[in-house]
């Protein structure tokens, strides 16, 4: 359906794979049908997509000549009618797409994440049509502001899952949706909304979405007789702006506008951790988001701010790659409108063409309205949707000081390396226990530098090993890139780097780094990690390995994974150290994962719900320290019972 630039996963510096090592195998799994289906259109893919969208969704779509509008501006408009397609919304192209996809793979479970409810509801609609369970992910936020989305949803047989962590929108939906494929890869498949995320969902994504510009180009050539001067199309994560722009791009003539949420203002308060817009393309930095390097709404540790929209449906701190590729290379203008203006567009186009457009269309409107006369004799507008839906220990939880006294409690306790997060406000790997402390820590002020300063007020014998998430390293610093974060690390003693969303695919720059100044580069081997990709990762990891012990997000649990065995037997031959994290949670797990042929294990939710126990019951310092270090001698009592055994079972 595309070309050979869909098969690499970069638009310039934009894109990559940045996620758990759990969900590699899945990523490349869905990388290989993308390019055998979609691409190649084995098995007759391709003509299958195309037929049940004319068939179900209702393609083509009209591109009608705005009467009123054109009159009004002196210009020929035209609306490209993706709210006539089924369901409402341009959603379908890439749900059904993708839950079509998931049928030739095999994959028995559908999930999907949504703002607005357009994609939950398109992707319901199309695993009704093709028999497949399904699961929406939704913010408590957007629930409340679109609960006729979430009928439909639910009245098409999903299941819709509240997220109610941070703002509860679509970026804590997307977080909260990776989580759940983390823990079932085997046999779901994750369909994101929008042309965000990990290679190859962007591409993807746009290939699905492209048959919007494909339909418009051919439709303007039978209307005019040519090309339209400009395109417009609202953008948030960007689908239907990749879709609407895709197949004009080669057009230099075609002039095209990514108009985003201005929200109320485009200042950012960096001390409030708050954005009051969406414009990640006019006033986001580059940073690593969901999976791929992109433009982000971020503040200058690299934590990912809290981004408005009136509109839910653009309400997200980023911005698909490719987009913002374009945008870097001047083929596509990002422009912005504000709240106040897509509101009176939302009416003014109501009320002059009898077409009620989403709040996320309503930005495009907005902007033909202000800027009509420089946009040529013939003017595209995608109106993308109907309108009627629109009337481990956390450093310094919950204090620095606090921590402090924490963390030398540990060391106390028996600890031999110390695993100390750096928190980030987009923790895809971690489970709920983890997500409190890290939001504990943030609300209390912790930042890349605090931390920093925080390692160098410790006192331990311990080694530390700092875990965090790559923004956070490829941010730190007046040059981008990870050097400066392990040059600092290095500084203040800092012995090794974990780091959940960068497989060795991308971790080229961070090994130099780490090379230069000492570090060592920890990975973590998940129970899907096989074959190939355990040698790549055996080449680049050093101080030990982490292996995971079960599929998902971190957490305690009562027992002990029957897939650790299993994980531990893939690395035995390893020459470093094996510790077995994930869901640890008492003295017998440790004594039983040594006893199977680990060198540790890694504990961090156990030791997190004695803090957040102790922040709830406002329990003193000194007791929540010392049920920590008990908890840690407990951990290192199991662990010496555990090589014991081990030694014994060796012995002929």
């Amino acid at each position: 359906m595309s070309t050979e630039e869909s098969r690499d996963g970069k638009f310039g510096e934009y894109g990559g794979q940045y996620v758990p090592e759990a969900l590699m195998p899945a990523i490349e799994e869905l990388t290989e049908a993308y390019e055998r289906y979609v691409l190649e259109n084995e098995d007759g893919f391709v003509d299958e997509f195309r037929r049940r969208m004319r068939e179900f969704g209702g393609r083509p779509t009209p591109l009608q000549h705005a009467e009123q509008l054109s009159e009004r501006y002196d210009t020929d408009v035209y609306l490209k009618r993706e709210d006539l397609l089924h369901g409402g919304a341009h959603k379908l192209n890439n749900a059904l797409g993708q839950v079509l996809l998931a049928k030739y793979m095999g994959k028995e479970r559908i999930i999907a994440e949504t703002g607005a409810g357009q994609h939950g509801t398109a992707t319901a609609m199309a695993a009704a049509h093709l028999d497949m369970p399904c699961e929406i992910y939704m913010g408590e936020t957007d629930i409340a502001r679109q609960r006729p989305n979430v009928f439909r949803m639910r009245l098409n047989g999903s299941e819709v899952n509240p997220v109610t962590t941070g703002r509860g929108t679509l970026k804590e939906a997307i977080s909260e949706t990776m989580r759940d494929w983390a823990k079932t890869v085997e046999n779901t498949h994750y369909v994101i909304g929008s042309v965000v995320g990990p290679h190859p969902f962007p591409a993807m994504v746009r290939d699905f979405q492209a048959l919007i510009s494909e339909e418009a180009r051919r439709q303007a050539r039978e209307k005019e007789n040519r090309l339209p001067d400009a395109v417009l199309a609202c953008a948030g994560g960007g689908s239907n702006t990749m879709g609407a722009f895709h197949n004009f791009v080669p057009d230099e003539s075609v002039d095209l506008y990514a108009v985003e949420a201005g929200g109320s203002s485009l200042s950012v308060d960096e001390e409030a951790g708050v954005a009051p817009n969406s414009a990640s393309l006019s006033t986001g930095e580059e940073g690593v988001l969901h999976g791929a390097r992109t433009r982000v709404l971020q503040d200058g540790d690299g934590q990912i701010m809290e981004s408005h929209s009136v509109s839910a449906g653009l309400d997200y701190a980023g911005v698909g790659p490719e987009l913002a590729h374009l945008v870097d290379t001047g083929r596509v203008d990002a422009v912005n409108v504000d709240d106040d203006g897509a509101l009176e567009a939302f009416h003014r186009l109501s009320q002059l063409e009898g077409v009620i457009p989403a709040l996320e269309t309503a930005h495009a409107f907005e902007y033909l309205e202000k800027h009509h006369d420089d946009l040529g004799e013939c003017v595209v507008v995608n109106v993308s949707g109907r309108g009627d839906k629109d009337p481990y220990l956390v450093a310094g939880d919950p204090t620095f000081d606090d921590s402090l006294a924490y963390v030398e409690a540990l060391d106390r306790g028996g600890a031999d390396v110390i695993e100390l997060g750096l928190p980030f406000s987009e923790p895809i790997a971690e489970g709920p226990t983890i997500q409190e402390g890290i939001v504990r820590a943030l609300d209390g002020g912790m930042t890349t530098e605090r931390y920093f300063e925080f390692v160098e007020a410790l006192s331990v014998e311990a080694p530390v090993v700092c875990m965090t998430y790559y923004n956070l390293i490829y941010q730190c610093g007046d040059e981008r890139g990870p050097r400066p974060f392990v040059e600092r690390a290095a500084a203040v003693g800092i012995a090794g780097l974990v780091v959940p969303d960068l497989p060795p695919e991308e971790a080229g720059p961070l090994r130099a780094a780490c090379d230069e100044f000492g570090l060592d580069l920890i990975f973590i081997v998940a129970p899907t990690t096989r074959g190939e990709r355990l040698e790549r990762m055996r080449e680049h990891v050093s101080g030990y390995v982490y292996v995971q012990a079960r599929l998902g997000t971190t957490g305690a649990r009562d027992d002990v994974s029957e897939q650790t065995d299993a994980s531990l037997a893939r690395v035995a031959d390893w020459d470093v150290p094996k510790a077995v994290g994930f869901g640890i949670k008492t003295g017998d797990h440790a004594e039983r994962i040594i006893a199977a042929g680990a060198d540790g294990v890694i504990v961090g939710s156990a030791l997190v719900d004695i803090v957040a126990e102790g922040v709830t019951e406002d329990h003193p310092r000194a007791d929540v320290a010392a049920r920590l270090a008990e908890k840690a001698e407990e951990l290192k009592g199991g662990a010496v019972a555990g090589a014991r055994r081990g030694t014994r079972a060796e012995q002929p």
